[in-house]
């Protein structure tokens, strides 16, 4: 007898024996049977066993920790421990208690008490001794009983998955079935293929339910919360996906759309499944049913309307449509029930919502099983979806089929596919929410004249979604809509521990071009500081979040140390930049996997030279170093001090021990013509590249500033503002601040306040310009924004008021890559007018600037024109094919692989 065909069904929110999770499973159970599939079922933790429950032999593992709405105690898993809230308030305490004794003590100086001091600084010694010793015993205890999470983003869902995958030993022939799949789960494809050393040549279905703006598709079982890297998630799969065939499904023609331009595959459609077989179990037998649907339709016919609403569908809003529409029905000679559907997750809630009301026309139905929840739908005579179409927009609803299949009648929103579900489902479709009951009545109306209307396209619902659910999933697609050929090699690319500054986009450009390129890309954070994990928590997960709205790599770690290296007097004079460099180089990944990984690497680019003594411990193959900048200029600034005397390093040692690290590199990467002609003295394979900027030509989400402020919790001072007439960017840079304040003090305060022209302020560089010039009139500061995007089209001129700087200003670039209309100065084109085919008119002197300035707030069609030529300029200097040539080029110099691995 040969080896059967495995069937592995992978289903984290399969946690209870409740709703359409327990009878999907069962459906794929009974499937599986029948096409003789050995079924495997990877469940979450909490599922109910199916064998005990049902008596089916089942090989069920449950193995996932988190639902995918869990998120939240995902992220939160590292605060989540008593004692670690013990060991910071403990902390905060002993710190108190110094502040004061430093206080005494210095005090005590000022009054020459120099036996207080010593009396004081001796008490403070015991309390740092003793908090110190306390400490480590405590982290000590709670390391043992609550371990921090390591890596911080280690995900749990991926490592669990890929062990069981590796255990089934799956074949050609062979099928996984990731049935809830969200655009933002995919991220783990990438984290589940690095515990694999070889693709696994089988068919993968992965079946998506939500669109984009849905928030359950911005979810993530494990690692990441609230977004997702839509932008680069198909490139990520097609190089880290650790399957070799990929089927992706959608469960609506409208989000198979979405889906097909977002991937750039072709999609299939999945639309549901039911299990009518269970359905009838579940209602004592087809006489069961029989009997319970005639009882409905003989009260309908009689008057009697039995609706039901679920309480996860309601607010206490949609509750007083639900009221007014039984005053509606009452009023015209009905006699209403409304049957409320509830879980365990929504008790609180349905007790708040039926508060106060008649218990006996206010029914709550408790639903948690799931031959509670299809008794629930089949003793009713209408349920009522009234669903958010924001959130349906683009998905289906497994309630619609299973009412369609048991010959239910429902009302449903218009805008959602609900809406489409005429053909095999009695639906009738509400504009507005304001509407439902109109509507309600007007149901009620058509079942009291023919109460069995809802069965007449029972027949169709069961052809669609009641036949062998395993065989209508292999026949959804034809062929895969993406195929691998082999596993793709490694590059690593390592950068700063920052969050969004200019070098972003330079980064974000080499991942974009070794992704395409066929590469599985690590990306390391470095952090140039000691850490404590459990401090730096927050900070680490907003950094990656900064640094993963436009592109990101397959799998992220962020490396960093929990204390300073010493510096060793026996080697030599100890100096600043090698203390640096050495500081970052001790960073640890907090992953062997992984650290493993990127040793193995074909190509490690290195961005900022400060991060290449840690790129050399744990980066492979050829090494490229992309500079941004001569940092040494940057150093001296900080500063940069020795480790001895703590005196400032002087620039020319700095500049003279950034070459030496230069010259070590294969290749270098210099992003201006002046940076070029110095670092091209210790290396000749510098190469001036322009980074890419992909251009954002998404559509604008509002219509005004005012509608944005809402969105972004802005004060009521943006509230009366259509548009920005100017934009002002930066983070908290030095130059940038002393640009703004040139800006603001030069420019707009002498020469456009008067003109009511208004000035928005965007980027961290705010919190440095408010406490210089507090509440300005038409002047409004933003913060910091996710997508510049959206306010970047509701501004009218993008000010670029540079004063001083290195290498290029990426705000600059980035602005000609928006098309954005403009006004700068000389500096603001550093690096890039001598590479341009007409360098701009660049304006200096501050009224000149202002006037240049006031025609293009007030003329439209100049405006336009100047967006034009700006965007014209950036093609010929960064386009892709531009950006792209040079880094192929450069491979090719190099004999470095262009390993496109997928079809």
């Amino acid at each position: 007898m040969g080896r059967k065909r495995k069937f592995v069904l992978i289903d984290p929110s399969f946690d209870g024996k409740g709703g359409d999770k327990w009878q999907y499973a069962m459906a794929f159970i009974d499937s599986a049977r029948e096409r003789d599939f050995e079924f495997t079922l990877l469940a979450n933790i909490e599922s109910p066993t199916v064998s005990e429950i049902n008596g089916v032999g089942v090989d069920q593992r449950n193995i996932f920790n988190y639902s995918f709405y869990m998120h939240g105690d995902i992220v939160s898993r590292p605060f989540s421990g008593a004692k670690r809230r013990k060991i910071k308030l403990a902390d905060a305490a002993a710190n108190r208690a110094i502040s004061d004794i430093n206080a005494k003590i210095a005090r005590s100086k000022e009054e020459e008490d120099h036996i207080g001091v010593e009396r004081w600084t001796a008490i403070k010694a015991e309390i740092v001794a003793t908090r110190i010793h306390a400490k480590v015993v405590e982290e000590a205890e709670a390391d043992r009983d609550e371990p921090l999470v390591t890596p911080f983003n280690r995900d749990d869902f991926a490592i669990a998955l890929a062990r069981e995958l590796l255990d089934l030993d799956l074949q050609k022939g062979d099928v996984v079935f990731l049935h809830t799949a969200t655009q933002g789960m995919m991220e783990s494809l990438s984290e589940i293929s690095i515990h694999l050393d070889q693709l696994l040549d089988v068919d993968a279905y992965f079946l998506f339910h939500f669109g984009a703006e849905a928030p359950d598709a911005r979810t993530f079982i494990d690692r990441y919360h609230s977004y997702s890297s839509f932008g680069s998630l198909a490139l990520r799969l097609k190089t880290g996906s650790p399957f070799r065939r990929l089927f992706l499904l959608a469960t609506s023609v409208q989000l198979r759309d979405e889906l097909e331009a977002q991937f750039g595959v072709p999609v299939g459609l999945f639309e549901g499944l039911t299990n009518w077989t269970r359905y009838i179990q579940a209602v004592g037998g087809d006489g069961g049913y029989q009997e319970i649907r005639k009882s409905v339709s003989s009260d309908v016919r009689d008057g009697v309307v039995s609706l039901g609403v679920r309480i996860a569908d309601l607010d206490q809003p949609r509750m007083e449509i639900v009221k007014s529409t039984v005053d509606l029905l009452e009023k015209q000679g009905f006699t209403v029930r409304v049957n409320l559907a509830f879980h365990s997750r929504n008790r609180a809630k349905a007790a708040q919502l039926v508060a106060g009301l008649d218990s006996e026309k206010f029914i709550l139905l408790y639903t948690e099983e799931n031959d509670s929840y299809i008794k629930f739908l089949v003793s009713n005579a209408l349920i009522l979806l009234p669903y958010r179409e924001e959130v349906y927009r683009k998905r289906v609803s497994a309630v619609l089929h299973d009412c369609a299949v048991l010959g239910v009648s429902c009302v449903v929103p218009h805008g959602t596919p609900l809406a489409d579900g005429g053909e095999y489902a009695d639906v009738y479709v509400y504009d507005e929410i304001a509407d439902v009951a109109s509507t309600v009545l007007l149901a009620a109306t058509a079942l009291r004249i023919d109460p069995a209307r809802s069965s007449e396209r029972v027949s169709v619902a069961h052809k669609r979604f009641g036949s062998d659910v395993i065989g209508r999933l292999l026949q959804s697609m034809q062929l895969p809509s993406m195929v691998i050929s082999k596993k793709a090699p490694i590059a690593t690319v390592v950068m700063p521990l920052w969050g969004r500054v200019g070098s972003s986009y330079a980064i974000e450009a080499q991942i974009r071009f070794l992704l395409e390129a066929g590469y599985f890309v690590i990306q390391l954070l470095a952090l140039d500081k000691a850490a404590d994990q459990s401090e730096a928590m927050s900070y680490f997960w907003r950094m990656l979040y900064e640094n993963s709205l436009k592109m990101r790599a397959n799998i992220q770690r962020i490396a960093f140390r929990e204390a300073d290296v010493d510096f060793d007097l026996s080697v030599g004079e100890p100096n600043g930049f090698e203390h640096y460099l050495s500081n970052i180089g001790s960073n640890k990944l907090w992953d062997n996997r992984v650290e493993s990984l990127t040793r193995q690497s074909i190509v490690t680019v290195v961005n900022h030279v400060f991060n290449s003594r840690l790129a050399r411990r744990v980066g492979g193959g050829t090494f490229i170093l992309e500079t941004h900048d001569i940092q040494s200029r940057q150093m001296v600034h900080w500063p940069i001090r020795n480790p001895l005397t703590q005196e400032p390093e002087s620039y020319d040692k700095l500049f003279q021990q950034e070459l030496n690290e230069v010259e070590s590199y294969d290749a270098i990467v210099n992003v201006s013509k002046f940076e070029h002609d110095q670092l091209l003295i210790a290396n000749r394979s510098a190469k001036v590249i322009t980074p890419h900027i992909p251009p954002n030509r998404k559509p604008q989400q509002y219509e005004s500033i005012s509608a944005m402020s809402y969105n972004h919790d802005w004060s009521g001072f943006f509230r009366d503002v259509y548009k920005f007439d100017f934009l002002l960017l930066g983070d908290s840079h030095p130059a940038n601040v002393e640009s703004a304040v040139w800006f603001i003090d030069e420019v707009f305060d002498k020469h456009l306040k008067d003109q009511s022209f208004t000035l928005g302020i965007v980027g961290r560089v705010c919190s440095s310009l408010r406490p210089i010039y507090g509440e300005l009139e038409k002047v409004f500061y933003c913060g910091f924004v996710d997508d510049i995007a959206d306010i970047r089209a509701l501004s009218n001129v993008v000010v670029l008021p540079d004063r001083r700087g290195s290498g290029i200003s990426i705000k600059t670039l980035e602005t000609l890559a928006y098309g954005s209309p403009f006004v700068a100065t000389d500096v603001a084109f550093r690096g890039l007018a001598d590479r341009l085919p007409t360098p701009p008119r660049c304006f200096n002197e501050p009224e000149e600037f202002a006037r240049e300035l006031e025609k293009l707030a007030v003329d439209e069609k100049r405006r336009r024109e100047h967006g034009e030529e700006a965007w014209k300029l950036y093609l010929a200097l960064a386009g892709q094919s531009v950006f792209d040539g040079a880094w192929k080029a450069m491979f090719d110099e190099l004999n470095l692989p262009i390993p496109i691995n997928f079809q």
